[in-house]
């Protein structure tokens, strides 16, 4: 494998700005439009013609996992594929698939159909992941490659604020839409509304969008990933970076392949020894488990929040009193991302609160407000089950963030990605499983039930992450010689 060691200074220099923005709206159609269906999908299920199609509403609930179960296959195939053919190749062609899923979920005509479109869908946006990713970060200078993840889960954000706002205007438009189903709740046109910004989002990124430099580099197409460094200082107003191509460079280069070339690195014996280190290695084999804890339990309260409380909210009678109706509810507690944003910022940014405190804190949030939520509806006490709500929004939102960080510090570098990438696709059961526990817990117990859930895994989990063996805030990302993990990497 070639060092591109030499390349980071060369986009350190390039700079941030315009053109890392115009990145992340060329690369955001998949999760804006995800993130958008998502919370729409949650909002529909009981406007869907259920009975025609000869199915329960428990049995519909499986469309929310087949969504997820999509995602996972998806995220696999699309690390492979960007990793061999080109980041900006997988996030064309998913969003190719973008608009065949779309025109499939549009036009389903049985519930068996709308179960393949969502496994598709879900697919879809699993797929646009890691290139996505890879784009964001590896076209940006070292120090501000967290911005613009967070500026991804920004927009992530606003596609479920989009969604949101699709639910109200068709819950509460008076408009005589053609094809309006008896219920007066139009959902393919709400499913049109929340693919159509992404229409012209494709459009952008199939004239504009650049391969990542690093990617043509490590190819060996060092002239179009000098282009694309030239247009990247261009766009950030910088001075375009001297491109090492001297005979030094050249020779050094070729010392390193060939050194490469005989060592033939034992792909098999190097995948059990990174699989070794992570899941049987203490401290990483104790970090790794107690981040797969908090990763399902983070999936499973922050996407249970949005698939189950539309249904909640539309199931009590009460609750629609308030604020205008469940739609206008969903509305403002989606909103209330924003505040988890920022106090996941701030809690990131100070530097006498630890990751492990800042989950256990949080996490105890969300353990006390989906508790009280069901008390306080049944008390009646409206207007505090949905203050409940929005604060439940909050903690989740911040815990989900924090933890991806924890989770991409906690590794060091030649094991950083297998290590998420396990946790990652380990906290996807929470995602999947989430609308099926929903589903069983309200059969049997109600929506109390249901909650008491929530409250029992968030409080486990917040007690796993104070548990952890050791913080990873403030301390090198396992790259010094005296790090614990990096330490390992040598026996």
């Amino acid at each position: 494998m070639r060092s591109l060691n030499w390349l980071d200074p060369l986009v350190d220099q390039c700079g941030f700005g315009r053109y890392q923005i115009e990145l992340l709206v060329q690369t955001c159609a998949c999760g804006f439009a995800s993130a958008a269906i998502f919370v729409i999908l949650g909002s529909m299920v009981s406007h869907l013609p259920l009975q025609r199609w000869g199915v329960t509403r428990a049995e519909a609930t499986l469309l929310q996992s087949s969504i997820f179960i999509g995602v996972t296959f998806g995220t696999l195939a699309g690390g492979v594929f960007a990793d061999r053919y080109g980041r900006r190749s997988a996030v064309l062609i998913s969003y190719v698939l973008l608009i065949v899923s779309a025109a499939a979920l549009v036009s389903v005509q049985g519930y068996f159909m709308m179960i393949a479109a969502c496994f598709m869908f879900g697919a879809v946006g699993g797929f646009s992941l890691p290139p996505m990713n890879a784009l964001l970060v590896e076209n940006s200078p070292s120090g501000r490659r967290g911005t613009l993840v967070c500026l991804s889960s920004f927009m992530w954000f606003l596609g479920e604020l989009y969604g949101a706002g699709c639910v109200w205007f068709l819950g509460e438009t008076t408009l005589p839409l053609p094809g309006a189903p008896a219920t007066g709740f139009h959902w393919r046109a709400c499913f049109v509304l929340g693919f159509l910004p992404s229409i012209p989002i494709v459009i952008y990124a199939f004239f504009s969008l650049m391969e990542s430099p690093r990617f043509l580099a490590m190819q060996g197409r060092k002239q179009e990933a000098q282009k694309v460094l030239n247009v990247i200082a261009q766009k950030n107003g910088v001075v375009i970076p001297l491109f090492p191509a001297s005979p030094e460079l050249r020779d050094r280069e070729n010392q390193l392949e060939t050194a490469e070339a005989v060592k033939e690195a034992p792909t098999w014996q190097e995948t059990f020894k990174t699989l070794q280190i992570i899941m049987v290695r203490w401290p990483v084999n104790v970090s790794t488990a107690g981040l797969m804890v908090l990763c399902i339990v983070c999936n499973f309260a922050y996407y249970g929040l949005i698939f189950a409380l539309p249904q909640i909210l539309h199931d009590q009678k009460g609750a629609n009193s308030l604020l205008g109706g469940a739609s206008v509810q969903v509305f403002v507690v989606t909103l209330f991302k924003i505040p988890g944003i920022f106090a996941a910022f701030f809690l990131l940014q100070e530097r006498n609160i630890g990751h492990k405190s800042c989950l256990g804190a949080l996490l105890g949030v969300t353990a006390v407000c989906a508790w009280s939520y069901p008390k306080l509806i049944g008390m009646g006490y409206m207007t505090a089950a949905f203050s409940s709500a929005c604060c439940l929004k909050l903690a989740t939102s911040a815990a989900f963030i924090i933890l991806y960080v924890f989770v991409l510090e906690v590794y060091p570098t030649q094991i950083r990605s297998t290590g998420m990438a396990i946790c990652t696709m380990v906290g996807r059961l929470g995602s999947i499983l989430s609308p099926i526990i929903h589903s069983t817990a309200v059969a049997y117990g109600g929506h109390h039930a249901y909650f008491m859930t929530i409250a029992g895994f968030s409080l486990f989990a917040g007690t796993v992450a104070l548990g952890l063996p050791y913080d990873t805030k403030g301390r090198p990302l396992g790259e010094g010689e005296e790090s614990e993990t990096s330490s390992l990497m040598k026996k």
